[in-house]
């Protein structure tokens, strides 16, 4: 797949793929929200990086939602899908109507 992130004449793309992918809201004024887990080919290099937290800097001057640097880092290592239910030992959580 490739990503393409453009706002003010800033853009930047980067071509990978999936590694996992999951619905993390849904949220009445703008559909489904994902959260997923990319690995790009060729990796993203510092050049890259620059390049990529310049246009997500000014995505969020726009009043766009942009995970921080640090928050990117601490999720470097990943996590895994929520388990079932059966396996949590507690009642499904519901989402909540406005």
């Amino acid at each position: 797949m490739e990503m393409q992130v453009a706002i003010s004449g800033r853009r930047w793309s980067g071509k990978g793929r999936v590694l996992r992918c999951h619905v993390s809201a849904l949220v009445r004024e703008d559909g489904v929200r994902y959260r997923a887990a990319l690995q790009f080919d060729p990796p993203v290099d510092a050049v890259d990086e620059e390049r990529l937290d310049a246009v997500l800097l000014e995505a969020a001057a726009h009043g766009y939602q942009v995970p921080r640097k640090k928050s990117l880092e601490s999720a470097a290592a990943g996590s895994s899908y929520p388990r079932p239910d059966s396996q949590r030992g507690s009642a499904p959580e519901t989402l909540g109507h406005s």
